[in-house]
């Protein structure tokens, strides 16, 4: 047993183990707050158009700095990025806690938006730190274990915002101050532990930031007609994932409240769904590196659907089974997706792939929450019916990606 553990364990390093620690830090910090952001909008005066409008911000601005993003990971580095815009991203969730009005947090997730441009960069090195054959593992445990530690923090925020009104805004700011400490740690781990894991040339961060948006998207478009078909339909299975989320994730809060939900009960609910989310997962761990990529994603997309639909129903049972179902199953179908985009993607351009997965994740999370936004204040009930049916597209796309012959190192 000692041996078993020991091998299993030699397939992650240290790398691996810092940023998922620096997951399950960020993952409480975002437990507290961005599960509520939608009635944080309410309570500084927005409306419901307005919610799905200002959530398009942060994905359009995300949009428009990920391909550079994706250039400098693979060419001025992985780590040196990471660690400064993590101490950026750190910095900003202050915006949230001095917001003023509603639009004060379109400019606060603007600025996140072009701060993220070191997601690119963070994936790059979180699939560069895991070997081949423990990828399914190694991304069930960087969710599982961020899920496991924020368990308790939806219940805490939402009775932290119970106890000073669902919409008085000073329950929030405190919960985003709480948020800034905590997330503090994170920055400081990154910026003494991590290592890097490709060779580049030296360089100056501006020169290669300058030459990532002059170079950056004529390299994209370069790089796209090389790409195996098993990476272009991936892309094209992010589309219809991306532009799913975008729909329903600024909407899931406000439908909940609109059939009986208020912040304890939510927050209680998001706290039970996350320990079920666990549970399934570790379930699943030892034999999700052994489960075909294809039929993975076809069964959890199928299912999601089916979530969706029945949380559209409203109702508070409906509402509460579908939202059950999408956060457990839609969870693994995005370890699944994750598992099979590391698996065909080349190492030399997993940075520009993932940056090129995160333009097309982002335009379609801003163009969702613009549709969403426009059909929520009419129908509520039609754009989680909407979002089911594009899931189900999902199917056919991945039906049509050819048998992964090699896995990529």
């Amino acid at each position: 047993m000692q041996l078993n553990i020991r091998e299993f364990l030699s397939g992650f390093t240290r790398n691996f183990w810092i940023i998922v620690i620096t997951w399950v830090i960020f993952r409480v910090s975002y437990s507290l707050t961005f599960p509520y952001l939608s009635n944080y909008i309410i309570a500084l005066g927005g409306d419901e158009a307005s919610i799905g409008l200002v959530r398009a911000v942060e994905s359009f601005m995300l949009a428009l700095i990920v391909i550079p993003g994706g250039y400098i990971a693979d060419i001025y580095g992985r780590k040196k990025i990471v660690v400064r815009f993590t101490w950026l991203i750190v910095l900003a969730t202050l915006l949230y806690v001095i917001a003023p009005a509603w639009w004060f947090i379109v400019l606060a997730l603007a600025i996140e938006g072009l701060v993220r441009i070191y997601i690119p960069a963070l994936r790059a090195l979180f699939a560069d730190s895991i070997k081949p054959g423990y990828r399914g593992r190694a991304n069930i445990l960087s969710e599982i274990l961020p899920e496991v530690v924020a368990i308790p923090f939806p219940l805490i925020a939402g009775y932290v915002i119970a106890t000073y009104g669902d919409y008085n805004p000073l329950g929030y700011r405190l919960l985003f101050l709480a948020s800034f400490f905590i997330s503090l740690l994170a920055a400081i781990l990154r910026q003494f532990f991590l290592t890097e894991t490709i060779r580049v040339k030296e360089t100056s961060f501006f020169k290669a930031l300058s030459e990532g948006f002059r170079r950056g998207y004529t390299d994209i478009v370069n790089t796209l007609p090389k790409l195996t078909r098993h990476v272009k339909l991936i892309l094209v299975l992010e589309v219809v994932l991306a532009l799913t989320v975008g729909l329903t994730e600024p909407y899931f809060i406000r439908y909940a409240f609109l059939n009986g939900y208020e912040s304890k009960s939510w927050g209680a609910l998001l706290t039970a769904l996350s320990a079920a989310y666990v549970v399934c997962s570790l379930i699943i761990f030892p034999f999700i590196d052994r489960i075909p990529h294809k039929e993975s994603l076809i069964g959890t997309a199928a299912l999601s659907s089916v979530a969706l639909f029945i949380f559209s129903l409203g109702g508070w049972n409906y509402v509460t089974i579908g939202y059950s179902l999408w956060w457990v199953i839609g969870g693994i179908l995005w370890i699944a997706f994750a598992r099979v985009a590391i698996d065909v993607t080349p190492r030399a351009v997993r940075g520009r792939v993932n940056a090129l997965q995160m333009l097309i994740s982002n335009i379609l999370h801003s163009v969702g929450n613009l549709i969403a936004a426009a059909i929520y204040v009419k129908n509520p009930q039609a754009v989680f019916m909407l979002a089911s049916l594009i899931l189900l597209m999902a199917i056919p796309v991945t039906t049509a990606i050819p048998k992964i012959e090699k896995i990529e190192e």
